[in-house]
């Protein structure tokens, strides 16, 4: 049978380094022209240095490495380093109809890596099947399509950050900065090379962190305070509607809203038996609250009882309400206020600025017992 068995490529690899996570397209043209039936097939491959001898000696040794193939019948294969890298789809090799009867074979590599760097070849070799069904190879054909050098993204890629100022409510600031103030910040860039979108799980291909940041911040005072009250009306019993106002009070400048949240405590058993007569309750001697409802800085009201309900009366003066009260609304409220501040660009923030108002006690009328408020 003639060595009828021809390769060229259309274009060689350069000197040029390659951006690590760069596509590579390596093409490879291959034909025979024979009367008898033979077969073709391709191998993509490099030589490279980089790995230690196993020897004494140390020092590197010349690997020669398959990376694709399109098998003598037309399956393909890939190299035993790159099978990973075939099966989630970043190495692939197909055949196409080249000029002149000739097949091109494409082989891409989506996302390059260090390991990648070496001299690339193409190999064809040609196959016949013997009468006992056995393949023998007749011919091979080897061409170095060039030398491929991997520029490494810890190479080029470098974090600049500037030094910040901002200008902003006490207790606030930007990049999620909420209540800590001045301090000196990071930022983390992680690359994924090749890879547009990377799952959680995905390993970085490269991860740096910025030199620290001072920030300092100009604050300007937020002022806040609140009262609680029990609405005037006539005594409270089962089934009754419960009404609690808190009053607040903001000092400062530029546009705010208040965002008010009640709560409850357990009435401790001393206040149900016996009032001494308005003396304070101590909030840290009793147990911990229970959040009733909250209306937001934007108006939003978040309840925890189909029964309650929340309501901005002026524009400092907050309505709890409790409709149908039962034993179980007895207790001692109070109203939480929170400032939230409104930036240049319209968006709004929490200034930090917070009050606690005094508690009310509110108890059911029962059995001759009178109404305790303090």
């Amino acid at each position: 049978i003639p060595d009828s068995l021809q390769i060229s490529y259309t274009r060689s690899l350069t000197s040029q380094p390659v951006p690590e996570g760069a596509e590579l397209t390596l093409t490879c043209s291959s034909s025979i022209q024979s009367e008898q039936l033979t077969h073709l097939s391709i191998t993509f491959g490099k030589r490279g240095g980089g790995e230690r001898s196993d020897s004494e000696t140390g020092g590197e040794v010349s690997t020669i490495r398959e990376i694709i193939s399109i098998d003598k019948l037309l399956g393909v294969v890939p190299g035993p380093f790159y099978k990973k890298r075939y099966d989630d789809g970043e190495i692939t090799l197909e055949k196409r109809n080249g000029e002149g009867g000739q097949g091109l074979f494409v082989m891409k590599m989506k996302a390059v890596q260090p390991s990648d760097a070496g001299s690339f070849f193409c190999e064809a070799s040609q196959w016949i099947r013997d009468p006992d069904r056995t393949w023998q190879r007749i011919a091979q054909r080897t061409l170095d399509i060039g030398n491929l050098t991997i520029q490494q993204l810890e190479e080029f890629l470098l974090l600049n950050v500037l030094q910040i100022f901002l200008s902003v409510p006490s207790g606030v600031s930007g990049c999620s900065i909420l209540t800590e103030g001045r301090g000196v910040y990071r930022c983390v860039v992680s690359v994924y090379a090749g890879r547009k979108n990377p799952s959680p799980s995905t390993p970085a291909t490269l991860t740096q962190r910025s030199e620290g940041v001072a920030v300092n911040l100009k604050t300007k005072d937020v002022l806040v305070s609140a009262v609680a009250r029990l609405s005037r009306g006539p005594l409270l019993k089962r089934g009754s509607t419960i009404t609690l106002i808190c009053n607040t009070t903001v000092t400062t400048t530029g546009p705010v809203q208040v965002q008010v949240q009640w709560l409850r405590w357990p009435i401790p058993e001393p206040v149900i038996t016996r009032n001494s007569g308005g003396v304070p309750l101590d909030l840290e001697a009793v147990t911990q609250p229970k959040p009733i409802a909250t209306l937001m800085y934007n108006g939003v009201a978040n309840i925890n009882h189909s029964e309650i309900s929340i309501d901005r009366l002026s524009a400092n003066s907050y309505r709890l309400r409790i409709h149908m009260a039962t034993e179980e609304d007895q207790g001692l409220y109070g109203c939480h206020a929170e400032v939230w501040g409104q930036d240049p660009h319209g968006g709004w923030y929490d200034t930090g600025a917070r009050s606690v108002s005094n508690l009310v006690t509110v108890y059911l009328y029962a059995r001759g017992k009178s109404l305790i408020l303090s």
